[in-house]
């Protein structure tokens, strides 16, 4: 009725298998372990090279071009809106200048901010499109996406036009 006594033979191959497995346990949590701390390591070092495109990536640069005739224009501060089209509507900006012998002597936007993601690359592009405008000539001034906001780049460039037309003598 009872179930036999094991003998010491098949005791010492229960407890090797036991040892084994135990070993095999260890031996793939450590690789996990590893595989974890090495994911880790590379989604961080993803995150900091990520951060880095991004930062050299998106500063503007000027695409002012020099028309082959020299147009005369008006000293004064000029004004004028533009309406732009990005994903998930349309946004408005302002865009002012002044004018000093056909040099942009300083320059203010407005920007209507009206969903959270335009108004990243909108601040983005306020706090950086000025030293490719201040102090460059209007004639021919068209920049290149700012700050990779290609979108209130293009809004900016369509109201400096307009500028140009209403700064023009």
């Amino acid at each position: 009725m009872y179930p036999e006594k094991p003998t010491n033979t098949a005791l010492k191959v229960t407890s090797g298998v036991a040892v084994i497995i135990a070993v095999v346990l260890v031996t793939i949590a450590s690789a996990v372990s590893a595989n974890d701390k090495k994911q880790q390591t590379a989604t961080t070092a993803n995150q900091t090279t990520s951060a880095s495109i991004s930062a050299t990536t998106t500063p503007a640069t000027s695409t002012t071009t020099t028309p082959s005739t020299s147009t005369s224009y008006k000293d004064g501060t000029y004004t004028a809106s533009n309406q732009y089209y990005v994903p998930h509507g349309y946004e408005d900006i302002k865009v002012t200048l002044t004018v000093k012998s056909g040099v942009v002597t300083s320059s203010t936007v407005v920007n209507s901010e009206n969903d959270r993601e335009s108004q990243i690359f909108q601040e983005d592009f306020a706090s950086m499109y000025k030293s490719y405008v201040v102090g460059k000539n209007i004639d021919g001034l068209n920049l290149s996406s700012v700050a990779g906001a290609s979108d209130t780049t293009s809004g900016f460039n369509s109201a400096v036009n307009d500028i140009q037309n209403q700064a023009k003598a």
